[in-house]
């Protein structure tokens, strides 16, 4: 089980990069068409922050989980993902819708198999996120409730410095996440915008 939770962990890693990667490559010409394609650009960005910040969480809740089990406890661990999926899910669920219905449109608009392939994966995607939202968000938000006033299930049992340390923990990998998309699509945007210059296209072209 751990090398399926490992493989599925590198995987959603492996997606954020390429999404932030993409989005980073066409920055500048979607900043400079402007409408759909910034619109397309930002909710690459929220799925790849997303995806970075859940996978920093796992990493570091199961850690701490791993490394300091008296202090971290099951209860913390759970709570902690709970409260992680709860602030993550909303974005993913917005940015994935729009990514996918922008993947419908491209693939009917070229025909390629690729394009088609790509719109079939974002259409399963999606429907795997929408579904667990729907069996699973009300008891997560349940559970990541219980830490801010103390209710039933794990969050209720992680109280004082136990709660505040899986608030900060939440908090810590959701800007992480963050800080790190945007590492990747400045690093990429700058990428892009050298490859313009040596083809004596300007950054932003819609050429």
């Amino acid at each position: 089980m751990s090398y399926v939770i490992l493989i599925i962990w590198a995987f959603n890693l492996a997606i954020s990069f390429y999404n932030a990667r993409g989005v980073g490559l066409v920055w500048a010409d979607a900043k400079a068409q402007g409408g759909w394609p910034r619109a397309m650009a930002w909710m690459g960005a929220i799925m790849a922050g997303s995806g970075f910040s859940w996978c920093l969480l796992i990493f570091l809740a199961l850690g701490a989980n791993a490394a300091f089990p008296a202090r971290f406890s099951d209860h913390a661990l759970s709570a902690s993902l709970s409260l992680g999926y709860v602030l993550i899910l909303p974005g993913v669920l917005v940015s994935g819708m729009a990514i996918t219905i922008d993947s419908w449109i491209t693939a009917h608009r070229t025909g390629r198999w690729g394009d088609r392939a790509r719109a079939a994966y974002n259409t399963l995607a999606q429907v795997s996120n929408t579904a667990s939202a729907v069996k699973d968000f009300g008891g997560a938000a349940r559970e990541s409730g219980g830490l801010f006033k103390g209710g039933a299930g794990a969050g209720g049992d992680v109280k004082g410095i136990g709660a505040l340390i899986v608030i900060l923990m939440v908090a810590v990998s959701l800007l992480g996440g963050v800080l790190i998309t945007v590492a990747i699509i400045q690093h990429y945007a700058r990428v892009a915008k050298s490859l313009c210059a040596i083809s004596h296209r300007p950054a932003g072209s819609l050429q």
